[in-house]
């Protein structure tokens, strides 16, 4: 009998009814990308998670142009993988030696707008900043004698990221 059970003439207790299974919420992807200023240099650091479908790989997420001795150049940021990879490849083959920080942050104007112009709002599927295909990267550079600074995109807004 499924109704309540009657243990004394004054106190009545339901019986136990079975839970309503519900489905769990979908889970967001999500990349914790970071740059830090410190008393004498950059931090920039991501988590090493990548979504590909269902599947999830384990990647780096930061990238470094270190080919010069000056600038040296740290970048990482979340969003589309590939985009953000192809960034990184671009800003890799702008990027030349004895660069000011303010060419550097130029390079990284230039090529948010080589990703967003030429393949991003050409796409018909992109949708705006909450797309799947947006990038949002954190770019660091040192140059010698000993200047640093951060900086940051929004679309093609590029910002600096105050000490």
């Amino acid at each position: 009998m499924l109704g309540p059970k009657l243990l004394s003439p004054r106190i009545l207790f339901p019986s136990p009814r079975r839970p309503v299974p519900r489905r769990l919420p979908e889970r967001k992807r999500m990349t914790i990308a970071a740059g830090f200023y410190c008393t004498d240099g950059l931090v920039i650091c991501a988590d090493t998670e990548v979504s590909v479908g269902d599947f999830r790989l384990s990647a780096t997420k930061v990238h470094g142009i270190d080919k010069f001795n000056s600038p040296k150049i740290l970048m990482t940021g979340s969003g589309n993988t590939d985009f953000m990879e192809f960034a990184f490849q671009q800003f890799d083959h702008l990027a030349q030696a004895g660069m000011s920080l303010d060419e550097v942050r130029d390079t990284f104007e230039t090529v948010i707008e080589i990703v967003y112009e030429n393949h991003l709002y050409k796409n018909p599927a992109f949708t705006g900043s909450d797309d799947l295909t947006n990038i949002d990267l954190i770019v660091g550079a040192w140059t010698a004698p000993a200047s640093y600074h951060l900086w940051r995109n929004s679309m093609t807004a590029i910002m600096d990221i105050p000490r």
